[in-house]
């Protein structure tokens, strides 16, 4: 699947019939009400409900202390390499390290990227060493000789490994959170929304307790 294609499919498909899509417009306040209130530097908006759909919620500060606790970042890296082969689907590695595998397509040349040694972010690593581990991942098991790009990323994780889709507060009524996606975004970010626009319009989702950002499995996990 290709990232950009589908979120730009998905901003056409929401942007229209009294709906937008705007960038740039970083949120420097957010308040529940009814209506609720969104502040940028620039505009307010005013919403009958709010998703804060982010890494660790930075507004409002008790959520952003909160969901500190509820999640922790880690890190990824990522080779691209020419791949000569035609290969079909995504996989997960069966060996230990559980890299990544996705074959690409870009201007017509075909690419292969690996993905993997994530590790908790902040902590020192060796990065360098990281990367020619998958390079050479890449070239043992699948004829990769010329690795053209490397990165690496941070994303966000439930400490029970459940992405975190719900109510920002217990208490909440018209705000709502969807976070922790696990560095699966495409596909727990959908499911995401799908859980948030029944729970807008109050419509049952039997997902929806499993996803709970205050089910009390996770509760339990973080006192034990």
């Amino acid at each position: 699947m290709n990232s950009q294609k589908y979120v730009l499919g998905l901003a056409q498909a929401v942007h229209g019939n009294g709906s937008y899509v705007f960038e740039n417009s970083n949120v420097i306040g957010i308040r529940e009400g009814n209506p609720g209130r969104i502040k940028t530097r620039k505009a307010k908006v005013v919403a009958k409900n709010i998703i804060i759909a982010s890494s660790v919620p930075t507004l409002p500060l008790m959520a952003r202390g909160g969901y500190a606790i509820h999640e922790y970042p880690s890190e990824s890296y990522i080779v691209a390499g020419e791949l000569d082969r035609d290969i079909k689907g995504m996989y997960i590695s069966p060996d230990k390290e559980h890299y990544s595998i996705l074959p690409v397509s870009v201007n017509g040349q075909g690419k292969l990227l690996i993905g993997g040694e994530s590790h908790f972010w902040g902590l020192r690593s060796n990065r360098q060493a990281r990367f020619v581990r998958l390079a050479q991942y890449a070239e043992e098991h699948f004829g990769v000789h010329t690795i053209t790009n490397r990165w690496s990323d941070r994303d966000y994780l439930a400490y029970d490994g459940i992405p975190l889709v719900g109510t920002l507060y217990p208490w909440s009524k018209r705000m709502y959170v969807g976070t922790a996606f696990k560095k699966w975004g495409l596909t727990n970010g959908t499911v995401a929304g799908m859980i948030l626009c029944d729970l807008v319009r109050g419509t049952e989702n039997k997902w929806a307790p499993i996803f709970n950002p205050h089910r009390p499995t996770l509760l339990n996990r973080l006192r034990g």
